[in-house]
Protein backbone atom coordinates (compact mmCIF):
# COMPACT_ATOMS: atom_id res chain seq x y z
CA UNK A 1 0.00 0.00 0.00
CA UNK A 2 2.82 2.39 0.90
CA UNK A 3 5.95 1.81 -1.17
CA UNK A 4 9.41 3.07 -0.28
CA UNK A 5 9.89 4.25 -3.86
CA UNK A 6 6.94 6.57 -4.37
CA UNK A 7 6.44 8.89 -7.28
CA UNK A 8 4.58 12.13 -6.93
CA UNK A 9 0.86 11.75 -7.56
CA UNK A 10 -1.59 14.23 -9.00
CA UNK A 11 -4.98 13.61 -7.42
CA UNK A 12 -8.09 13.85 -9.59
CA UNK A 13 -10.54 16.64 -8.81
CA UNK A 14 -13.21 14.31 -7.46
CA UNK A 15 -10.74 12.83 -4.95
CA UNK A 16 -9.67 16.29 -3.83
CA UNK A 17 -13.28 17.26 -3.17
CA UNK A 18 -13.88 14.02 -1.26
CA UNK A 19 -10.74 14.54 0.83
CA UNK A 20 -11.78 18.02 1.82
CA UNK A 21 -15.27 16.91 2.78
CA UNK A 22 -13.95 14.05 4.93
CA UNK A 23 -11.10 16.03 6.43
CA UNK A 24 -13.48 18.71 7.67
CA UNK A 25 -15.28 16.00 9.65
CA UNK A 26 -11.99 14.83 11.15
CA UNK A 27 -10.91 18.35 12.17
CA UNK A 28 -14.36 19.00 13.64
CA UNK A 29 -13.52 16.40 16.30
CA UNK A 30 -10.73 18.69 17.51
CA UNK A 31 -7.16 19.14 16.31
CA UNK A 32 -5.66 18.05 19.63
CA UNK A 33 -7.73 14.90 19.87
CA UNK A 34 -7.16 13.91 16.24
CA UNK A 35 -3.43 14.57 16.55
CA UNK A 36 -2.95 12.68 19.80
CA UNK A 37 -4.99 9.72 18.52
CA UNK A 38 -2.77 9.66 15.43
CA UNK A 39 0.41 9.54 17.50
CA UNK A 40 -1.05 6.92 19.84
CA UNK A 41 -1.72 4.75 16.79
CA UNK A 42 1.81 5.38 15.52
CA UNK A 43 3.46 4.53 18.84
CA UNK A 44 1.27 1.48 19.43
CA UNK A 45 2.26 0.07 16.04
CA UNK A 46 6.00 0.68 16.32
CA UNK A 47 8.16 0.97 19.42
CA UNK A 48 11.05 1.91 17.13
CA UNK A 49 9.23 5.01 15.93
CA UNK A 50 8.11 5.84 19.48
CA UNK A 51 11.74 5.84 20.62
CA UNK A 52 12.49 8.64 18.16
CA UNK A 53 10.45 10.93 20.44
CA UNK A 54 12.65 11.32 23.50
CA UNK A 55 10.11 13.63 25.16
CA UNK A 56 7.39 10.93 25.23
CA UNK A 57 6.92 8.50 28.13
CA UNK A 58 6.94 4.79 27.41
CA UNK A 59 3.85 2.59 27.05
CA UNK A 60 1.69 1.23 29.85
CA UNK A 61 2.07 -2.30 31.21
CA UNK A 62 -0.16 -3.67 28.45
CA UNK A 63 2.32 -2.40 25.87
CA UNK A 64 0.04 0.33 24.57
CA UNK A 65 0.34 4.07 24.98
CA UNK A 66 -2.40 5.75 26.99
CA UNK A 67 -4.29 8.56 25.30
CA UNK A 68 -4.65 10.52 28.54
CA UNK A 69 -0.89 10.39 29.22
CA UNK A 70 -0.02 11.55 25.71
CA UNK A 71 -2.65 14.31 25.89
CA UNK A 72 -0.94 15.72 29.01
CA UNK A 73 2.42 16.03 27.25
CA UNK A 74 2.65 19.63 25.95
CA UNK A 75 5.46 18.93 23.47
CA UNK A 76 3.64 15.94 22.02
CA UNK A 77 0.36 17.87 21.80
CA UNK A 78 2.05 20.78 20.05
CA UNK A 79 3.73 18.40 17.62
CA UNK A 80 0.50 16.46 17.03
CA UNK A 81 -1.59 19.58 16.43
CA UNK A 82 1.07 20.81 14.05
CA UNK A 83 0.85 17.63 12.01
CA UNK A 84 -2.93 17.95 11.77
CA UNK A 85 -2.61 21.58 10.69
CA UNK A 86 -0.03 20.66 8.08
CA UNK A 87 -2.35 18.01 6.66
CA UNK A 88 -5.14 20.60 6.68
CA UNK A 89 -2.98 22.97 4.67
CA UNK A 90 -2.06 20.26 2.19
CA UNK A 91 -5.69 19.19 1.78
CA UNK A 92 -6.80 22.75 1.09
CA UNK A 93 -3.85 23.61 -1.16
CA UNK A 94 -3.52 20.51 -3.34
CA UNK A 95 -3.81 22.66 -6.45
CA UNK A 96 -1.13 25.05 -5.12
CA UNK A 97 1.87 22.71 -5.04
CA UNK A 98 4.40 25.51 -5.54
CA UNK A 99 3.29 26.99 -2.20
CA UNK A 100 3.23 23.90 0.01
CA UNK A 101 6.04 21.87 -1.61
CA UNK A 102 8.99 23.84 -0.11
CA UNK A 103 7.58 23.45 3.40
CA UNK A 104 7.13 19.68 3.05
CA UNK A 105 10.62 19.28 1.59
CA UNK A 106 12.08 21.19 4.52
CA UNK A 107 10.16 19.01 6.98
CA UNK A 108 11.43 15.91 5.19
CA UNK A 109 15.01 17.08 5.68
CA UNK A 110 14.44 17.75 9.38
CA UNK A 111 12.89 14.33 9.90
CA UNK A 112 15.94 12.72 8.32
CA UNK A 113 18.08 14.37 11.01
CA UNK A 114 16.01 12.49 13.58
CA UNK A 115 16.84 9.12 12.05
CA UNK A 116 13.46 8.81 10.34
CA UNK A 117 13.76 6.10 7.69
CA UNK A 118 11.74 5.47 4.54
CA UNK A 119 10.03 2.47 6.17
CA UNK A 120 8.84 4.68 9.03
CA UNK A 121 6.66 6.60 6.62
CA UNK A 122 4.79 3.39 5.82
CA UNK A 123 4.17 2.85 9.55
CA UNK A 124 2.93 6.40 9.99
CA UNK A 125 0.81 6.05 6.86
CA UNK A 126 -0.93 2.96 8.18
CA UNK A 127 -1.54 4.72 11.52
CA UNK A 128 -2.87 7.75 9.65
CA UNK A 129 -5.40 5.60 7.78
CA UNK A 130 -6.40 3.90 11.03
CA UNK A 131 -7.01 7.32 12.57
CA UNK A 132 -9.16 8.30 9.60
CA UNK A 133 -11.18 5.09 9.95
CA UNK A 134 -11.72 5.75 13.65
CA UNK A 135 -12.77 9.35 13.02
CA UNK A 136 -15.09 8.71 10.07
CA UNK A 137 -16.58 5.38 11.15
CA UNK A 138 -18.98 4.03 8.54
CA UNK A 139 -18.18 7.02 6.37
CA UNK A 140 -14.75 5.54 5.69
CA UNK A 141 -15.55 3.80 2.42
CA UNK A 142 -13.27 2.19 -0.12
CA UNK A 143 -13.44 5.37 -2.16
CA UNK A 144 -12.38 7.43 0.84
CA UNK A 145 -9.54 5.02 1.58
CA UNK A 146 -8.24 5.36 -1.97
CA UNK A 147 -8.32 9.15 -1.70
CA UNK A 148 -6.43 9.23 1.60
CA UNK A 149 -3.82 6.77 0.32
CA UNK A 150 -3.29 9.07 -2.65
CA UNK A 151 -2.94 12.05 -0.32
CA UNK A 152 -0.41 10.28 1.88
CA UNK A 153 1.67 9.15 -1.09
CA UNK A 154 1.72 12.72 -2.40
CA UNK A 155 2.94 14.04 0.96
CA UNK A 156 5.62 11.35 1.22
CA UNK A 157 6.86 12.13 -2.29
CA UNK A 158 7.46 15.73 -1.20
CA UNK A 159 9.06 14.78 2.12
CA UNK A 160 11.45 12.38 0.40
CA UNK A 161 12.54 15.08 -2.05
CA UNK A 162 13.82 17.01 0.94
CA UNK A 163 16.32 14.28 1.82
CA UNK A 164 19.09 15.53 -0.49
CA UNK A 165 22.34 16.40 1.27
CA UNK A 166 22.11 20.15 0.68
CA UNK A 167 18.62 20.48 2.16
CA UNK A 168 19.50 18.27 5.13
CA UNK A 169 22.67 20.24 5.87
CA UNK A 170 20.74 23.51 5.78
CA UNK A 171 18.14 22.09 8.16
CA UNK A 172 20.86 20.84 10.48
CA UNK A 173 22.46 24.29 10.65
CA UNK A 174 19.10 25.94 11.29
CA UNK A 175 18.32 23.66 14.22
CA UNK A 176 21.84 23.92 15.68
CA UNK A 177 21.63 27.70 15.52
CA UNK A 178 18.20 27.65 17.15
CA UNK A 179 19.25 25.60 20.19
CA UNK A 180 22.92 26.62 20.43
CA UNK A 181 24.03 23.11 21.35
CA UNK A 182 23.81 19.51 20.16
CA UNK A 183 22.11 17.84 23.11
CA UNK A 184 19.12 15.78 22.04
CA UNK A 185 16.74 17.48 24.46
CA UNK A 186 17.64 20.90 23.11
CA UNK A 187 17.28 19.60 19.57
CA UNK A 188 13.82 18.26 20.41
CA UNK A 189 12.68 21.63 21.72
CA UNK A 190 14.17 23.47 18.75
CA UNK A 191 12.60 21.00 16.34
CA UNK A 192 9.12 21.47 17.80
CA UNK A 193 9.63 25.24 17.87
CA UNK A 194 10.67 25.20 14.22
CA UNK A 195 7.56 23.19 13.36
CA UNK A 196 5.45 25.82 15.12
CA UNK A 197 7.01 28.52 12.97
CA UNK A 198 6.24 26.50 9.86
CA UNK A 199 2.62 26.05 10.94
CA UNK A 200 2.19 29.81 11.21
CA UNK A 201 3.57 30.06 7.70
CA UNK A 202 1.28 27.27 6.49
CA UNK A 203 -1.76 28.93 8.05
CA UNK A 204 -0.82 32.19 6.34
CA UNK A 205 -0.44 30.50 2.97
CA UNK A 206 -3.72 28.67 3.47
CA UNK A 207 -5.50 31.95 4.22
CA UNK A 208 -4.00 33.50 1.11
CA UNK A 209 -5.19 30.56 -0.96
CA UNK A 210 -8.70 30.82 0.51
CA UNK A 211 -8.84 34.55 -0.25
CA UNK A 212 -7.67 33.91 -3.80
CA UNK A 213 -10.31 31.23 -4.30
CA UNK A 214 -13.01 33.52 -2.88
CA UNK A 215 -11.96 36.37 -5.17
CA UNK A 216 -12.03 34.03 -8.13
CA UNK A 217 -15.53 32.90 -7.24
CA UNK A 218 -16.70 36.52 -7.19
Amino acid sequence: MFDDDIGKLILPEEQIELLRECWEKVVALGEERAGVVLFKNIFDSSSEVAQLFSFVEGPAENGEFEFETLARNPLLVKHAVGVIRTVSAVVHMLEEDEMISPILKDLGARHMLYEVKAEHYAIVGAAFLKTMRQALGEGYTGEVDEAFVGLWNSVIAELMQGCDSETVERAKCDIAEACGETERGAFDSAFVARWSEEFVRVDSLQSQASETNSSGAD
